[in-house]
Formats: structure tokens, C-alpha cells, sequence
């Protein structure tokens, strides 16, 4: 210590020497006497210094902080698996995981605190530990929390077994708001290791929060190891309130897209056709006649019973959807080109060209053993010959991608909870149409109408039924025109206010296809989210009337417009519904109330008094009930 003394010391006295030097000692000014300067002596190291050199770490006090632990332990995944404590700072935050140890704090499952904790810095921690000790100061409050159990049982009916690494997944949801998606109050989530049906699930939920007046369901789902669902309820499961049980719960899933677990639609062609490689050989172009095509092995299509279609487009391939109807010889045709692989073929390749003709296949025809497709507006034919029996065509399925997409969403991919309010759904793939004169005229591109119960397309949009569209966004504002893009950026305004909406939004309401009137007859507007995107709903009457006169039940729908999260697809839901509240036809509207709404002078009362009226009902005073049709809207997802 004597040493360390004396080599400051001297380091001390040789700074002072150097800095004085040759320069004469000035005269002291008397003063205040000086605060002593303290001396800081740096050991330099052997590396040369940085830049600037890292100042020194702040201590940190110790700070004592009050969280409120949830009443139960929840899987977590740290350095590696375990369980974490739910820990908030107020108690109407949202929980948080705490992957900590609190020293001196013994946690009973099912019990609810108020805790104060002192948190203080670890002066040299592990690389794999905490920076900080956590130790209870105090346990304000232990509440034993209202938990309970909710059990049952999941099953299904159809000869299938699930894969070893299935995985069940239950939730127990509040339905009752109108204008969100459903409240999870509690889940099971359990890997089946090769269990089969029946399969066992509980729920741990908190009956604090359960009310009385509130719907609450039951929403069960199977997937396989890699996230693709498998079974899904397809009706509500009532629990809990208005006289439905909390035990002992049968929950009954169906295969995805239909409670029957079969496809509602197949492709639709002679079974001669199917499974066979069919080669592009020449296109006849209206101007310049017949051409052949240069490499006809590298563009080929191969039509499958169910509704697909693989595709070889040069170097790039995948797969779609078509449906055909007619025969045996000659038929309408639609093709929609699903996931692609995107390579770049060459300045000189077709595959471009390719897929675009095949979205505009409208009739297919054979002759003389070979295919034909004629495309929407005139514009030419394709000619296509099967291939030798060696080329099976595996080579188009194998190389099709996974994940990604083009201009359209695979069926398949489709996964909609209708909530009890179908049986089952299916998918039907419509070409593109050509614009006609005329308002309201406008074409579309090629694009899938979900509908439900069987009930084909055709059917339900001509009597006001049920059926959700699914819109190529960027095809349609260039097939569509103005009137498309004006739809499109109405919607996309509407969701822009969103975040911090106070008040209903002004005139107009968005929907495709376009109305042929304003869309200022709406009641009940809500923001909305699905599975994959984002939109609004509202209820309204007759999107095509042109005049003003009384609104009735008759032609009064719910609509959901949304947008797919990455903005290319655009989800229109059309469902008629009605209420007490309003005449079932025009045939039982009073003389009084017709006279005031085909009144130019006093229609615009009218139809303010009608949708205060409308607004001001609860979702269950419509039938369906708007928090089943919300429902199943926030269910729709595109997640192969």
C-alpha cells in the first residue's frame, strides 16, 4: 500500500512538473480558498484506446415496484421450457409473463396478489442470467380467484384418423360483442401423440369475468404439426349462461370446408380429360391466325376431379382451381392460377402469356382428341394435345410451392366458423366476364364466391342469399374501371379512421361489385377485423334501388367489406338478415309511413328516424344475430 502511495504521489508531482515547465510561478489572488481537485490516475492498457472512451456504468438504485400476479402458472419458453407467472402493473393492464424467480414469494395455483417487489441490479451478471434480483417486499393482498373448470370432450364422425403430432385446441370465447371479435377467456391447447377421437379438453377460466346476460361458445380446432387445420367446429357450442352447461361438454368438429368433409364443388370436366398432361401446342390469334408454340412440353396443364389444376409455365409451376360445366364435347370453363414459383424464364418465354390466357378460358371444347379453350372477349383460342403416356405430369405437382401466391387464394386454403348459421360452405371459381354498357356494367376478373349449404352461386346472388366474394384487388380496378377503384378507396379511408373513431362515419358505404345506387342507406357501421385483414360492416337495403321509398325487410343485408392485410384481396360478405323493426315487404308498409318516404320533402326525415331506429337495436334483435354474423366474419381465414 506504501508503494501505491508513493507512485501516485510521483505520478502526481511529475503532472504538475511537465505542466508548469519554465513558466514563472504567478502571484496568488486572494480569494476563497479553492475545493480540492480530486486526481484521477487512468492505467492505460497495452491495446490503444478507442475513439472515445466508454464512460464508466451508473449504479443503479434499487427500486421497489407493485405488480398483481394472475391465479395460475402458464407455459413459457425462456432459456428453455417452463412456467412464468402472470404479472401486471394496474389491474386493468393485460397480463404479461414474468420468466423470473421472485425471492421469497410462494405462489398457490389459483390465487390471485397484490405484491410489492424490490428490483436491484446485479453488479456482474451471467451471460445467461438476469441483470436483476427480484425479492418480495410485501404481500399487499392474496384473493383466492373465482377460477373453474370447463371439461368435455372433441369428436367427429367421419372414417379418418389424425396424424400422431395432431394438436387440439379448444377455446372458450365471449360472443356477445357486436362490434369486435370474440373475447378468449380461457384455451386448451394439447398435442394429441397419437390419440384419437374422442379427445379430451379442460379449461381454466376466471368466473369473475362471466356474466350473466353474455353468449359465451366454444371454439374447437385440429391441425396437423405443421399449423394446417385439419377439423373445425361449424357450429356454436353454447356454454355456460342462459341455461347451456359447463361439463361434460360434447364438442363435434368437421373436416375443413364443409360438415360433410367433402368439397362442395369438383372441377367438372369428362373424366376422360382428368389426370392427364395436356400440352400447349398452338393459339389462335383473331389477327394473325394459327401459331404454334415453339416448346409446347414446357406449358402444361393437368385437370384433377376435384377442382384443381396443376400448371408447368416454362420454368415456373403450380397449381389453381377451375370449374367447368357442359358436355360431353363442349362446355363453359373457368380457370384461376393459384401459388407459382416466380423464376424468370427468359426474354423469349410464354409463361407469362400462358397464365394470363388461362385466367381468360371461357368455353373449352374438344375436337379430334384435342382440347381447346376460348378466351372472354374473342381473343383467340388455345389449343391443347395430351402428352405421351411417359410424361405423368408429376413434375408439375412437385415443383409447386408452399407458401407462395399469385393473383388468387387456393380454396383450400378457405377456413371460415360459421357459428351454427350453415351447415356447411363451399367455393365456386368464376372466370372473368367482360364490361358491358351501361351502369353497374362493369366486368370482372377471374374470382372464388364462397356459399353456403350447397346453394349454388347462381342461386343465392339471385335471390338475396348468402355468399362472400373474393376479389383480386389490383385485377379488378384494371377490368373494373373507376367505379371499382372508387369502392376500393372508400374502404381503405374507412379503415384508415379507425384507430380513435368516435363518431358513425359519413355517406357513402363501400361495396363490390359496385351498386348501381349511392350507398347512403346503411344502420349498425362497425369496424371489423377477420383473420387475415381488416374491413367494416353495416346493414342496408336494396343496393341497387334508384329512387327513395320505404325500407323493409325484404332485400335488407348485412355486408362485410374488408381487405386482406397485405392488400390484394378484397372480401365481400353478403347475408340477408331483419328485424321486428322494420315491414317485411312494401305490401305492409302503412299508407302513412309510404307517403312520408317517396316524399321528396320529407324522405330525408324519414330516413334519418329509420336509422336512429335501426342503430338503437341490441345485435340480438336482428335475425341472424349480428354477434353470429361478427363471428364468423372475425373467423375468416386464407391459412393453408
Amino acid at each position: 500500500m506504501k508503494k501505491l502511495t508513493l507512485f501516485v504521489l510521483m505520478v502526481c508531482l511529475t503532472a504538475v512538473l511537465i505542466a508548469c515547465g519554465d513558466t514563472p510561478t504567478p502571484t496568488p489572488t486572494p480569494g476563497p480558498t479553492p475545493t480540492p481537485q480530486v486526481v484521477v490516475v487512468t492505467v492505460i492498457p497495452t491495446a490503444p484506446p478507442t475513439a472515445v472512451p466508454t464512460e464508466p456504468p451508473t449504479a443503479v438504485p434499487p427500486v421497489e415496484v407493485t405488480w398483481f400476479v394472475g391465479p395460475h402458472l402458464v407455459e413459457c419458453v425462456g432459456v428453455a421450457p417452463q412456467t412464468c407467472l402472470q404479472i401486471r402493473e394496474n389491474p386493468e393492464d393485460e397480463y404479461t409473463l414474468f420468466y423470473g424467480t421472485i425471492q421469497g414469494f410462494e405462489f398457490a395455483e389459483r390465487s390471485e396478489y397484490e405484491i410489492i417487489v424490490r428490483i436491484e441490479p446485479v453488479a456482474n451478471p451471467s451471460a445467461d442470467g438476469s441483470a436483476y434480483t427480484y425479492t418480495l417486499v410485501e404481500v399487499v393482498d392474496e384473493t383466492p380467484s373465482m377460477v373453474a373448470e370447463l371439461a368435455g370432450t372433441v369428436n367427429y364422425l367421419v372414417r379418418m384418423a389424425l396424424p400422431d403430432d395432431a394438436i387440439l385446441s379448444v377455446q372458450l370465447q365471449d360472443t356477445s360483442l357486436a362490434d369486435a371479435p370474440a373475447v378468449v377467456l380461457g384455451e386448451d391447447v394439447r398435442p394429441t401423440e397419437g390419440a384419437q377421437v374422442p379427445l379430451p379438453f379442460s379449461i381454466v377460466y376466471n368466473l369473475s369475468y362471466i356474466q350473466q346476460n353474455h353468449d359465451y361458445t366454444l371454439s374447437a380446432r385440429i391441425t396437423d404439426g405443421q399449423g394446417k387445420l385439419l377439423f373445425i367446429n361449424d357450429t356454436a357450442i353454447p356454454v355456460l349462461t342462459n341455461g347451456n352447461p359447463g361439463t361434460d361438454i360434447e364438442v363435434m368438429v368437421v373436416p375443413v370446408g364443409g360438415s360433410s368433409g367433402e368439397t362442395a364443388v369438383t372441377g367438372g370436366l369428362p373424366e376422360e380429360l382428368l389426370g392427364l398432361p395436356w400440352q400447349w401446342v398452338a393459339f389462335t390469334d383473331p389477327a394473325n391466325g394459327p401459331q404454334e408454340i415453339s416448346s409446347p412440353e414446357s406449358y402444361q396443364v393437368q385437370f384433377e376431379a376435384d377442382g384443381t389444376v396443376l400448371i408447368q409455365a416454362d420454368c415456373n409451376s403450380g397449381s389453381g382451381i377451375y370449374s367447368a360445366a357442359g358436355g360431353p364435347e363442349s362446355g363453359s370453363m373457368a380457370i384461376i392460377p393459384g401459388p407459382m414459383t416466380r423464376a424468370f424464364c427468359g426474354e423469349n418465354s410464354l409463361d407469362g402469356r400462358f397464365l394470363q390466357n388461362l385466367e381468360a378460358a371461357a368455353i373449352w371444347f374438344t375436337l379430334e382428341g384435342d382440347l381447346y379453350f376460348d378466351l372472354i372477349f374473342d381473343s383467340g383460342t388455345m389449343q391443347f394435345t395430351a402428352a405421351a403416356a411417359a410424361d405423368s405430369g408429376d413434375e408439375i405437382a412437385a415443383a409447386a410451392p408452399e407458401s407462395e401466391s399469385s393473383d388468387t387464394i387456393p380454396p383450400d386454403a378457405i377456413q371460415i366458423d360459421v357459428q351454427g348459421l350453415a351447415d356447411s360452405y363451399g367455393w365456386e371459381a368464376r372466370g372473368s366476364t367482360q364490361p358491358q354498357p351501361g351502369p353497374g356494367g362493369g366486368g370482372r376478373p377471374a374470382h372464388i364466391i364462397v356459399t353456403f349449404d350447397g346453394e349454388t352461386a347462381d342461386e343465392a346472388i339471385a335471390n338475396n342469399g348468402r355468399y362472400l366474394y373474393i376479389f383480386p384487388v389490383e385485377s379488378y380496378q384494371t377490368i373494373g374501371g373507376q367505379s371499382v377503384s372508387d369502392q376500393i378507396e372508400r374502404l381503405q379511408e374507412l379503415m384508415a379512421e379507425a384507430d380513435g373513431r368516435t363518431e358513425l362515419p359519413a355517406d357513402p358505404m363501400p361495396l363490390l361489385p359496385p351498386p348501381l345506387s349511392f350507398m347512403n342507406r346503411w344502420a349498425q357501421f362497425a369496424d371489423l377485423n377477420f383473420a387475415d385483414g381488416t374491413g367494416v360492416r353495416y346493414v342496408s337495403e336494396a343496393p341497387n334501388r334508384q329512387a327513395i321509398g320505404p325500407w323493409v325487410n325484404e332485400g335488407t343485408t348485412y355486408y362485410y367489406q374488408g381487405l386482406t392485410s397485405d392488400g390484394r384481396f378484397y372480401i365481400s360478405l353478403h347475408w340477408p338478415i331483419s328485424t321486428e323493426a322494420l315491414p317485411n315487404t312494401p305490401a305492409d308498409v302503412p299508407a302513412d309511413i309510404e307517403a312520408q318516404a317517396t316524399n321528396p320533402d320529407t324522405y330525408a326525415a324519414y330516413l334519418q328516424a329509420t336509422q336512429d331506429t335501426l342503430n338503437a337495436l341490441d345485435p340480438a334483435d336482428w335475425q341472424p344475430d349480428l354477434a353470429e354474423l361478427d363471428a364468423l366474419v372475425a373467423s375468416i381465414s386464407f391459412q393453408q
